[in-house]
């Protein structure tokens, strides 16, 4: 077939889904039908769950930063002796990695009143305390332009996360294993069980290295130490000295919070979409700062803080919307977006008393199983297949306070 029919043939598709959009959507407006249809999906990595840890801003920041090497640094990195390219599993940037230099850099504010606290005040009184969960992309991404970075392979980011959290009992299982009792609460040499049950989070480290960190670092800093040392072989700031990527990150102008204002560029809402659609549009995904309640819940009207990554877009006729593909850090299962029952959160609070990983895992999956979660958010369609969420710009407008990107070229 010559260049021509081929034109020809996708300038009529493209007329006759705008004629489709008109005719099945006449209200909505004329710039969301005519938007620009992006799809970045096989361009990511795995999708990752991040537990119940608060490192979305870490995770989210390493999609950014996996799809900016992938497509700026690919043949400078992925060298003979490495088989696999950045958007596999093993050579995807590592969120835990990201997110523990972030630790490392920003202690300060979190560690106030924890530093001198004995072992049973870490484990239980300030177990929340002891890594920050919560931060900025920018500043996660520019500690790691300065910090350096290293691949999951080194450092995986799957299911690191605490106990007390839901998405064990749906899984049926987490890797953490009770890991601020074995890292908080055992001041002795570690048995060769608990080593065992650290060193899956820790693969490139060997026991005796885990063990010796474990007694000779303060227990406030172990989990970064043990991060660290796993990354030791990690593209460190020389890597950037030629390229620093330029990072593009405006959040809204919020009235109540003058400092953060002036730090960063304030925009409306409507602008910080406009800026995810400027990266989109280059084939770049872009990170944001929302409000994530509307995902799981129409009528969320406050919810923490979430950051996740925007990899596409679309007008759909049958919503008449322009729909954002979010990815998530919370699994590759759309079972995530449904509601949970009320009487399931009931088993979690019963259960946050007990001490053992495996009886916790065990009540909240039975619980699960007799209280099976309500029907999802029904304005958040996602994709069985990939696990990836399609939201509404409308939906997107009333959360979305902070866009990031990096400029790739």
């Amino acid at each position: 077939m010559s260049i021509r029919p081929i034109v020809l043939l996708c300038t009529f598709i493209l007329f006759s889904q705008i004629l489709l959009a008109d005719n099945l959507c006449p209200n909505a407006l004329p710039e969301d039908k005519m938007i620009k249809a992006v799809d970045l999906r096989s361009e990511m990595g795995p999708l990752r769950d991040q537990d119940s840890i608060g490192w979305c801003y870490g995770f989210t920041s390493a999609d950014l930063l996996t799809h900016y090497l992938y497509k700026t640094r690919a043949i400078e990195v992925i060298r003979p002796d490495r088989n696999a390219d950045y958007r596999s599993g093993k050579f995807a940037v590592s969120a835990v990695g990201i997110s523990t230099f972030f630790n490392r850099m920003m202690k300060g504010d979190y560690l106030k009143g924890v530093v001198a606290k004995d072992s049973n005040e870490l484990a239980i009184k300030y177990k929340k305390n002891v890594v920050a969960e919560s931060g900025l992309i920018v500043e996660a991404l520019n500690i790691a332009k300065k910090s350096g970075f290293c691949f999951e392979k080194d450092l995986p980011s799957e299911n690191f996360g605490y106990v007390q959290d839901s998405r064990c009992a749906q899984k049926g299982k987490c890797n953490l294993d009770e890991m601020l009792k074995i890292v908080f609460d055992e001041t002795d040499v570690k048995t060769c069980n608990s080593l065992l049950k650290i060193q899956k989070l820790f693969p490139s480290l060997t026991a005796r290295t885990i063990n010796t960190i474990l007694l000779f670092t303060e227990k406030e800093n172990a989990i970064n130490r043990l991060a660290a040392t796993a990354c030791k072989k990690r593209f460190s700031s020389s890597f950037f000295q030629k390229d620093q990527p330029v990072i593009k990150n405006e959040t809204l102008n919020d009235p109540k919070n003058p400092k953060f204002n002036s730090k960063y560029q304030s925009r409306t809402p409507l602008e910080l979409l406009e800026t995810a659609d400027e990266a989109l549009d280059k084939g770049t995904p872009a990170g944001i700062i929302y409000f994530a309640g509307f995902l799981l819940n129409p009528d969320e009207k406050k919810s923490s803080p979430h950051a996740s990554s925007l990899v596409g877009k679309r007008f759909n006729p049958k919503t008449c919307e322009v729909e954002y593909i979010l990815r998530n850090s919370w699994g590759n299962s759309c079972d995530i977006y449904n509601v949970e029952n009320p009487n399931y959160a009931k088993c979690t609070n019963d259960t946050r008393s007990l001490a053992n990983a495996e009886i916790i895992y065990a009540k909240m999956h039975a619980c699960r199983e007799a209280n099976p979660p309500i029907a999802r958010n029904p304005n958040v369609l996602c994709d069985s297949s990939s696990g990836y969420a399609y939201v509404k710009k409308s939906d997107l407008l009333k959360n979305i306070y902070g866009t990031t990107y990096i400029k790739e070229k």
